[in-house]
C-alpha cells in the first residue's frame, strides 16, 4: 500500500507492521514545510498508519525544523561506516566458530547490542520491543540461506559464547548486521577479533569492502574507527507517532 501527496510518499512496511502489530510506513520526502508535513500526517493517519519512519539529511534544515514543529521524535542519528578489505587471511581467527542454532544464550547476547537502538530509546514502543526484535533478527539469520551467517566467540569448548557476530552478504559488500560482546568480557579485544572475522569472511567471498550501520553516539563507533572504518553516510531518523 502506498499513499501519495504532491510533496511526499509513504511506503507500507509489511515486516515491521506484522512484528509490531500495527501499521508502519516509511515517509519519503525532502524540504517539507510544516503545512505540507501536517497534511501528510493527516493522510497517513486516515489511511490507518500509527507510525512513520522518516530519514532526513543532517543538512536539510527545513525538514528538520518541520519535524521539530510537529513533535517528531529524533530516534536515531544513523551512520554508515565502511572500510576496504585488504588481502589477507580467509580462515576464521582462533576460537571463532559458525553458530548452528539460535539458542537462548545467543539471543541474550544479541539483545546486548540493542542498548542504543532506536527501538529502545523511543518511549513510544513497549518496553520489550527491542529485546524481541534483536532476538528475532538472530533467529531469522539462521533461515536466510547464504545471505546471513552467525559467528560466535567461545574462549573454551566447555564455556558459553561471549561474543556474537551476524553478517549479511550483498552483491557489493559484507555487512556487520549485529556485533555484541558480553558486558562482562568487554575491553579484552573481542570486538576487534570479531571484526577481523568479518574481514576474513569478506575476503573468502571476494568482497572488496565491509560496512556497519550504527548510531553516531554509540561508543562502539570508536572501535570501528580504530579498526579502519570511515564515515560514508549519515542521516537523522525520526519516528512520527500518529
Amino acid at each position: 500500500m502506498h499513499i501519495m501527496s504532491r510533496a511526499a510518499t509513504v511506503q507500507h512496511l509489511a515486516w515491521d507492521s506484522k512484528f509490531l502489530s500495527f501499521q508502519v510506513g516509511r515517509l519519503s520526502a525532502d524540504l517539507l514545510s510544516v503545512r505540507q508535513f501536517q497534511q501528510q500526517l493527516k493522510l497517513a493517519q486516515a489511511t490507518g498508519y500509527r507510525l512513520l519512519y522518516w530519514s532526513v539529511s543532517p543538512h536539510d534544515s527545513e525538514s528538520i525544523a518541520s519535524a521539530q514543529a510537529v513533535g517528531a521524535f529524533l530516534a536515531d542519528h544513523k551512520i554508515r561506516l565502511v572500510q576496504s578489505v585488504a588481502a589477507g587471511a580467509t580462515h576464521l581467527p582462533d576460537r571463532i566458530y559458525p553458530a548452528t542454532a539460535a539458542t537462548d544464550h545467543l539471543q541474550a547476547l544479541a539483545i546486548q547490542a540493542s542498548e542504543y537502538s532506536r527501538f529502545r530509546v523511543d518511549p513510544g514502543f513497549e518496553a520489550d520491543v527491542a529485546d524481541r526484535l534483536y532476538a528475532e533478527w538472530l533467529r531469522q539469520a539462521f533461515t536466510q540461506d547464504l545471505t546471513h551467517e552467525v559467528l560466535v566467540y567461545q574462549a573454551h569448548d566447555d564455556l558459553p559464547a561471549t561474543g556474537v557476530l551476524i553478517l549479511r552478504n550483498t552483491e557489493e559488500r559484507t555487512e556487520i548486521a549485529i556485533i555484541a560482546v558480553d558486558k562482562g568480557c568487554r575491553g579484552r579485544g573481542l570486538g576487534s577479533l570479531l571484526i577481523e572475522a568479518a574481514r576474513c569472511r569478506a575476503r573468502a567471498r571476494n568482497q572488496a569492502s565491509l560496512q556497519v550501520v550504527t548510531q553516531a553516539g554509540n561508543p562502539a563507533r570508536r572501535l570501528y574507527e580504530r579498526e579502519g572504518f570511515r564515515l560514508e553516510h549519515e542521516e537523522y531518523l525520526y519516528h512520527l507517532w500518529l
